[in-house]
């Protein structure tokens, strides 16, 4: 990751795959259902960025993702945990 402007590069998502990306709440602006059964809640973002996202036992948010332009925009807000 170029440690000056905290974004990641495509090759950087290819070499991690899919990333489980912790969702902060404060960053979500709406809440939508989801449109598969299988699913927990659209996530909607002030950038109109959404995503599905997932609640964990501890009742945090989280979506398994590699999308580059939301790994980005969580990045940006500084309130970034990921695992792989």
């Amino acid at each position: 990751m170029d440690q000056l402007d905290n974004k990641m590069t495509e090759k950087e998502i290819l070499d991690f795959g899919i990333i489980k990306l912790i969702i902060p709440k404060d960053s979500i602006i709406e809440l939508l259902p989801h449109p598969e059964s299988y699913g927990y809640k659209m996530a909607v973002f002030s950038n109109e960025i959404f995503t599905d996202i997932y609640e964990d036992d501890l009742g945090n948010y989280y979506s398994k993702t590699n999308d580059l332009e939301l790994l980005n925009y969580i990045m940006i807000l500084q309130e970034v945990y990921a695992q792989k």
